[in-house]
């Protein structure tokens, strides 16, 4: 993540939801991001971010019905859900355990 880039080029998410790491979760966290992941109709941009944080901090996210298919909209929901119940923010991040 870059932070500034989405201003620069007019771009915002929908839905954004923070998430800090502990000192001690840096290398799991790096090991993580940096598996090769394959893309396919039913593993796409949203079921990468929504396995990721699920490997790195526990926290699950969004799945479409019957779990087969995470989509951006689906994603976008869920965080949205959870930003209204418990919001972050870039200064403010969710930590968890």
């Amino acid at each position: 993540m870059v932070f500034g880039l989405e201003k620069k080029y007019h771009y915002l998410a929908l839905a954004s939801r923070y998430y800090g790491l502990y000192s001690n979760q840096s290398s799991k966290a790096i090991m993580t991001l940096g598996q090769y992941t394959g893309w396919r109709i039913t593993n796409n941009c949203a079921t990468w971010a929504t396995e990721k944080i699920v490997e790195i901090f526990g926290a699950r996210l969004a799945s479409e019905e019957f779990h087969f298919v995470n989509t951006p909209r689906a994603l976008q929901i869920a965080i949205q859900k959870l930003e209204a119940r418990d919001p972050t923010a870039v200064n403010r991040p969710k930590y968890m355990k």
